[in-house]
């Protein structure tokens, strides 16, 4: 049996075919090397254009801040007014003596009765009633903290108005109220 080949006189047409692949693959990594050219001659023109346009609005930022600081300076005299009137109602002035301080008094009662394991985390008081937020390692330290102030010649009336045991710490608030 023989074979034949139909097809000996077509010869030239393959070489075209991949000469044609070859100049299309040319035109097209030449078209993409030209837009990434144009896109970084636009960003070398761009950079420069938004550098000015930040340090302008910088500069802006700046002068209104200037503006602005007279305001800051009447916050810090009016803040230090309210806390010098804060500080005149704890004292009473007699003679040029202090004849009472209430909110260190308050404070040294409140760290006498402090147990060593038990760290304050919010303090609230008036001239009648204290509320203390503390935290605790477990739950023996809370009930011993809860017992001195119990105990305490200054405090009466001592409730537990909430406690929360987290992941580490067991969060706590006792409400008391002041004796006089």
């Amino acid at each position: 049996m023989t074979t034949i080949n139909l097809r000996q006189s077509q010869q030239a047409e393959p070489e075209r075919f991949s000469v044609k692949n070859g100049n299309g693959g040319f035109f097209f990594s030449l078209g993409i090397l030209i837009i990434i050219l144009l896109i970084l001659f636009g960003l070398k023109i761009y950079v420069p254009f938004a550098e000015g346009r930040n340090k302008a609005l910088r500069e802006s930022v700046l002068a209104e801040n200037d503006k602005l600081i007279g305001l800051k300076s009447l916050e810090r005299v009016v803040d230090m007014q309210v806390r010098l009137s804060e500080i005149k109602n704890n004292l009473q002035l007699s003679d040029g003596n202090i004849a009472r301080l209430e909110m260190t008094k308050l404070l040294d009662h409140l760290g006498g009765d402090l147990d060593a394991n038990i760290v304050v985390t919010d303090f609230k008081y008036d001239t009648e009633k204290i509320v203390v937020s503390f935290d605790a390692n477990n739950f023996n330290d809370v009930a011993k903290q809860i017992l001195n102030f119990k105990k305490s010649d200054y405090f009466t009336d001592v409730a537990l108005s909430s406690i929360i045991r987290n992941e580490n710490i067991i969060a706590c608030s006792v409400d008391m109220k002041i004796k006089k």
